[in-house]
C-alpha cells in the first residue's frame, strides 16, 4: 500500500508497509479497515492538509479527509471487478494553495490485469479533484473515460464505482444523523422556474436491525442531506469550443445502502464511446458538518419557496444539478440554439459566476437583515466560483465566451472565443461582491492569511476595471457632448464590424465602475466610502460619468411608442432590437443608487427610464418582479 503525503511544498510519494485489516463483509467493505501511522501534514501557510491517499491497487484508492469530516467520511474510487488495478500518475498531481480554498487534481490510470501474462494494460483514466474550501467543507469531482485507442469490446466488465461511506454518530440512531434525503422535481420541461423541493424519508428502507443492509435506488437527482449533497452521474460527449452533451439514456441510477452504524453512498461510474471517441462520466458532490437546511419540505407533496429556508430556495433556483451543469472548471449553461456548436441538452462554459453572485449575495443580504445563515452550502459554492472565475479570466483582464454566436457573426464577422461586456463585467462584478463581503463587510471572518489571498481577488477586478477604461474609449460611438455608447463585443484575434450597444450592458458596465471605485477608495483611505470624498477627476468615476452621459445625450431615443425600451443603439444610429422584461430596469434601479451613492445625485433620466419601463409592463400585464 502506498500513501501520498502532500507538504504544501512539493508533492512526494512516501513508500511505507502498513498493517491492513481488509474486512470483506456480507454487508459490504469498510474503509475503517486501512490504517496508517502517519501523521497528517501541514503546510506553509498553516493550514491542515486535505487529503491523504491510499493506493492500494486492486483495492482502489481511498481518501482519508481533514479534521473533522474524517470523523464523518471516507471516499473510495474501486472496482468490484477483480482483474481491475488502479495507479496515480505521481508526476502529475497537482496541489495548490488557491483564495480561501486548496485545491487537489489526483489523475488516476485503470489498468486490466493479465494474470497468466503477469502485466496490466491501461485503458481508462480519471481525475479526481478535491477543494477543501476554508470553512471546512470539502467539494469533490470525479470525471471518468477510456483511454484514446482503447477497444471497448477488449476491456472486461470492470464496474467502476465511486463510494462514500458516511458513519453515524451513535448506532443506529437516526436523531444524530438526519434522516431525509431532498431532491428537486421539474415538470414537463427541465426549468428552475416551475422546480420544486421533493423528500425521502431513508428510514422507511427499514425497521429493525434485522433489515440491514438495505439498499435505495436515490433520484435520478442531485441528493441532498444536511452534510451531504451527493450528486447524479452525468454522461457527457465532448464538441468544439468546450460544449457538453448531456445522455441522460445512458445515466446510471445511484444508490444508498443503510447499514447498521453507516450508510454508502454509491455512485456508479460506467465508461461508453461515441463514433470511435470516448465520452466522459462525471459526478460531484459536497461534504459539510452543516451543509443545509431543509426542515420545511413537507413529506407529502412539494412545497412552495416561502416555506423553506432562504439557502434552501436560492439551492433550487441555482439548480447545478439539470438546468445547469457544474464541472471541475466551471458552470455550465444550455447551448442557446443560436450559437455553435449546438445539440440539444449541450451545454458550454459561462464566464460570468452568476451562481456565485447570487449566493454571496443572498448571505449579505440575510446578514444585514440579522438573519442567522443556515449551513454553508452558499458561502461553499461562492467560494469555489470565486476560484473558477480567477482561472478563467485572460491575460488581458477580461473573460472569453467560447461558442460562436452565429447572430454575431453573421452581423458583424464575429468568431468563436468573443468577449462580452455583459458576461465579463458580471463576472468582475461578482468578485467585486466576494471581495467586499470578507474584506470589508465581514473583516471578522476572515485570517490574516485569507486576507492576503484576497487582495488577488482585488487585483483580478483591477485588470477588468483598467481593461475596461481602455476599450470603453476604443470601441464606442461617441454622442453629442462626448458621452461613451459602448459596444457590446469584441474579438480579441479576429477583426469583425463595430456592433450594437445594449442598454441594460451599457448601464452595466457604468455601475461596476463606480462600485469599484467605491472599494478602491475604502482601500486606500481605510474608511467608510462617503460621496464627500469623491474625485470626480478619479480615471474611473470619469469613464463611468461619460457613459452615464451618453445615456443622458439619448435619453427619449430609448423610448419606443408603447412605452418599452428599445434594446440596443445599432451601427448605424438607429435602436432596435428586443429588450427583457426586467433586467434593463434593474440595471438602472442599481445605477439610480450608484450615483446617489457616489455623486450625491438624483438621476432623473435613469428614473424617467425606469418609468417609461414599468409603465410598459403594468399596461401589458407583466409583473414587475
Amino acid at each position: 500500500m502506498r500513501q501520498l503525503k502532500i507538504d504544501g511544498i512539493a508533492l512526494s510519494l512516501i513508500i511505507s508497509i502498513f498493517l491492513v485489516t481488509i474486512i470483506i463483509l456480507a454487508v459490504g467493505y469498510t474503509f475503517n479497515s486501512y490504517e496508517s501511522d502517519t501523521a497528517r501534514a501541514i503546510d506553509q501557510s498553516g493550514r491542515e492538509i486535505t487529503v491523504t491517499i491510499y493506493d492500494d491497487a486492486q483495492e482502489g484508492i481511498v481518501w482519508e479527509l481533514p479534521s473533522a469530516l474524517s470523523e464523518h467520511f471516507n471516499i473510495r474510487l474501486y472496482s468490484e471487478a477483480a482483474d481491475v488495478s488502479f495507479s496515480v500518475d505521481i508526476d502529475n498531481v497537482v496541489f495548490s494553495e488557491e483564495n480561501l480554498q486548496t485545491a487537489y487534481m489526483f489523475p488516476i490510470l485503470i489498468s486490466s490485469i493479465d494474470n497468466q501474462q503477469d502485466k496490466q494494460q491501461p485503458f481508462a483514466k480519471a481525475e479526481v479533484y478535491f477543494r477543501h474550501v476554508d470553512n471546512g467543507d470539502v467539494v469533490y469531482y470525479v470525471t471518468a473515460s477510456y483511454l484514446e485507442g482503447t477497444n471497448k469490446e477488449e476491456v472486461a466488465d470492470y464496474r467502476l464505482h465511486w463510494e462514500i461511506e458516511e458513519r453515524y454518530q451513535e448506532h443506529i440512531d437516526n436523531t444524530k444523523l438526519s434522516d431525509e434525503l431532498f431532491y428537486i422535481v421539474y415538470g414537463e420541461v427541465i426549468n428552475n422556474a416551475i422546480s420544486q423541493w421533493s423528500k425521502v424519508n431513508i428510514s422507511d428502507l427499514y425497521i429493525s436491525e434485522e433489515n440491514y443492509p438495505a439498499t435505495l435506488t436515490l433520484p435520478q437527482a442531485a441528493s441532498f442531506t444536511d452534510r451531504l449533497r451527493f450528486g447524479m452521474v452525468d454522461v457527457f460527449s465532448s464538441l468544439e469550443h468546450n460544449v457538453f452533451v448531456e445522455h441522460i439514456d445512458l445515466t446510471p441510477a445511484t444508490m444508498l445502502e443503510v447499514l447498521g452504524d453507516y450508510r454508502l453512498w454509491k455512485a456508479e461510474l460506467p465508461l461508453y464511446s461515441m463514433e470511435g471517441k470516448p465520452m466522459l462520466t462525471e459526478h460531484w458532490g459536497v461534504l459539510s458538518e452543516n451543509l443545509a437546511s431543509f426542515e420545511a419540505v413537507q413529506e407529502s407533496a412539494p412545497v412552495i419557496d416561502e416555506q423553506l429556508q432562504v439557502a434552501a430556495q436560492d439551492v433550487r433556483i441555482a439548480d447545478l444539478d439539470r438546468f445547469r451543469k457544474k464541472r471541475h472548471d466551471g458552470i455550465y449553461y444550455e447551448v442557446p440554439n443560436s450559437y455553435t456548436p449546438y445539440e440539444p441538452r449541450s451545454f458550454w462554459l459561462v464566464p460570468a459566476e452568476h451562481i456565485g453572485q447570487r449566493f454571496i449575495r443572498s448571505i449579505r443580504e440575510q446578514e444585514n437583515a440579522g438573519d442567522h445563515v443556515v449551513g454553508s452550502y452558499l458561502e461553499t459554492l461562492a467560494i469555489v466560483s470565486m476560484n473558477h472565475s480567477l482561472k478563467q479570466q485572460t491575460e488581458g483582464g477580461y473573460w472569453l465566451t467560447e461558442p460562436q454566436s452565429n447572430w454575431l457573426h453573421g452581423d458583424y464577422g464575429i468568431e468563436a472565443g468573443f468577449y462580452d461586456t455583459r458576461f465579463s463585467t458580471d463576472a468582475a462584478m461578482f468578485l467585486l461582491d466576494i471581495f467586499n463581503y470578507y474584506r470589508i463587510d465581514r473583516p471578522e471572518r476572515s485570517s490574516s492569511i485569507e486576507l492576503v489571498e484576497l487582495m488577488e481577488v482585488f487585483d483580478a477586478v483591477t485588470e477588468y476595471a483598467d481593461f475596461m477604461l481602455w476599450f470603453a474609449e476604443e470601441y464606442s460611438f461617441t454622442t453629442e457632448n462626448g458621452g461613451l455608447l459602448v459596444q457590446d463585443y469584441f474579438h480579441p484575434t479576429a477583426t469583425h464590424e463595430p456592433t450594437h450597444v445594449s442598454l441594460n450592458h451599457l448601464v452595466t458596465e457604468m455601475n461596476f465602475l463606480l462600485q469599484y471605485y467605491m472599494a478602491l477608495f475604502e482601500l486606500e483611505h481605510n474608511q467608510s466610502f462617503d460621496s464627500l470624498y469623491t474625485d470626480r477627476g478619479n480615471i474611473y468615476v470619469d469613464t463611468a460619468m461619460r457613459i452615464r452621459l451618453a445615456i443622458h445625450d439619448t435619453e427619449m431615443d430609448w423610448v419606443k411608442d408603447n412605452y418599452d425600451l428599445w434594446y440596443a443603439y445599432m451601427p448605424d444610429g438607429s435602436y432596435g432590437l428586443q429588450d427583457y422584461p426586467r433586467l434593463t430596469r434593474n440595471d438602472l434601479r442599481v445605477g439610480v443608487e450608484l450615483v446617489n451613492k457616489v455623486l450625491n445625485e438624483d438621476d432623473n433620466v435613469f428614473r424617467k427610464l425606469i418609468y417609461y419601463k414599468e409603465k410598459y409592463l403594468q399596461e401589458n400585464g407583466i409583473p414587475l418582479w
